[in-house]
């Protein structure tokens, strides 16, 4: 399993909203290539519904604890998950699910 980690916050809920609608468009790639996307939040509530893994880390959702949620999070994952690697993004990142290829590697094109 390969884990794709996504910090967000309620902050910016457009930008949820959009990385969900990114993920669920390129939903038979996520499956075909084992990619669990899981999202990572601090101390808030989401208020819009995420219908992925779910992480909520008992941090206050500001920039300056930025570091702090990411070890929580990896920490969990860590205790709790079988994965190969993980890959972690942000809520503004766009992110083309097939450039993934089956042994891991990020292909880069650049324009």
């Amino acid at each position: 399993m390969k884990i794709l980690l996504i910090s967000v916050c309620n902050k910016y809920l457009k930008r949820i909203k959009n990385i969900v609608q990114m993920l669920d468009t390129q939903k038979s790639l996520l499956i075909h290539k084992n990619i669990v996307p899981i999202f990572l939040y601090g101390n808030t509530i989401i208020e819009t519904e995420i219908p992925y893994d779910t992480i909520k880390v008992d941090v206050e959702e500001k920039y300056t604890n930025l570091y702090k949620k990411l070890y929580l999070g990896y920490k969990h994952i860590y205790e709790h998950y079988n994965f190969e690697y993980i890959i972690k993004i942000d809520d503004d990142t766009f992110l083309n699910i097939d450039l993934i290829n089956n042994i891991g590697r990020l292909h880069w094109k650049v324009y």
